[in-house]
C-alpha cells in the first residue's frame, strides 16, 4: 500500500521541483573591468542599436512556476505564451500614447550628455551602424543594447507598474580584442503606478518612461567613467 505524502513533505518536494527549474535558467557569468584596466582606456566607440518596442510585463511578473511543478514544461511554456500574449494586448493599448517616442534616441543623447560633462576619455565617437573591432580606431568599442523597455509590475498588492529600461553592456577591447566588459543592468522608475492611471494619462506614462530613459543613459555614463 503507497502511503500518502505527508502536507509538510509535499511542501518541501515543491520547492524543491520549483528550485530545480529555476536553475535549469540561462546563467549569465558577469564581466568587469578593473580600474587599472579602465585608466589604460583613453577613447571610445560607442554602438546602441535600435531597440525592441514598448512592453508590457504584468501577467509575467505575477506568474509562478506551478505550471511547470504541476503540468512539467510544455504545461510552462503554454502558459508563459498565454501570460505574454495578455501583456501584449495591454501593451497595444498604451503604444499609440508613445506614437513619436523613442527610448534609443533618449537614451543615447543623456549618456553623451553625461560623458561630455567630464574630460575622462580624449574621444568618443558614437557609431551609427555595428562595426567589426577590427574597422575601430579607438581604444576601446562598446555596444550598448537595449533588449527590453516599457513598464512593469513592481508592486503585487497595489498592482503598481513603474517605468523600466533593461541594457546589456560589452566592451571589447581594440587592441587585442578582449572582452573587458559583459554585464547587464536594470535601471527603474521611481514612481508606481496601477496601469489603469497610465491607461487614463498619456503624459504620465511618457514622463516617467523619458525620465527612466534618461537615467538609464546617465547611469550607463557614469559607470563607464568611474568604473
Amino acid at each position: 500500500m503507497i502511503k500518502p505524502i505527508k502536507k509538510g513533505k509535499f511542501l518541501v518536494i515543491i520547492s524543491l521541483l520549483m528550485f530545480t527549474i529555476a536553475a535549469c535558467g540561462p546563467v549569465h557569468n558577469s564581466i568587469r573591468p578593473t580600474t587599472e584596466t579602465m585608466n589604460k582606456i583613453q577613447s571610445l566607440a560607442l554602438i546602441v542599436p535600435p531597440a525592441p518596442n514598448f512592453t508590457v510585463i504584468y501577467e509575467r511578473a505575477k506568474a509562478t512556476n506551478a505550471p511547470a511543478v504541476f503540468f512539467g514544461f510544455i504545461g510552462a511554456a503554454i502558459a508563459s505564451g498565454h501570460n505574454e500574449s495578455l501583456d501584449n494586448k495591454k501593451a497595444e493599448l498604451l503604444s499609440p500614447y508613445l506614437d513619436t517616442f523613442s527610448c534609443r534616441s533618449i537614451f543615447l543623447e543623456s549618456l553623451q550628455k553625461t560623458l561630455n560633462w567630464t574630460d575622462r576619455f580624449t574621444e568618443i565617437k558614437v557609431l551609427d551602424k555595428e562595426f567589426e573591432s577590427k574597422d575601430v580606431l579607438q581604444d576601446a568599442l562598446v555596444t550598448l543594447y537595449i533588449p527590453n523597455w516599457g513598464i512593469r509590475l513592481v508592486n503585487r498588492e497595489k498592482n503598481e507598474m513603474t517605468a523600466f529600461v533593461e541594457l546589456e553592456i560589452k566592451m571589447i577591447r581594440i587592441e587585442d580584442g578582449e572582452v573587458l566588459w559583459d554585464d547587464r543592468e536594470l535601471v527603474m522608475g521611481q514612481r508606481g503606478c496601477p496601469f489603469r492611471s497610465y491607461q487614463k494619462n498619456k503624459e504620465l506614462l511618457r514622463n516617467d518612461l523619458n525620465k527612466t530613459c534618461k537615467d538609464a543613459g546617465s547611469r550607463i555614463a557614469n559607470m563607464l567613467i568611474y568604473q
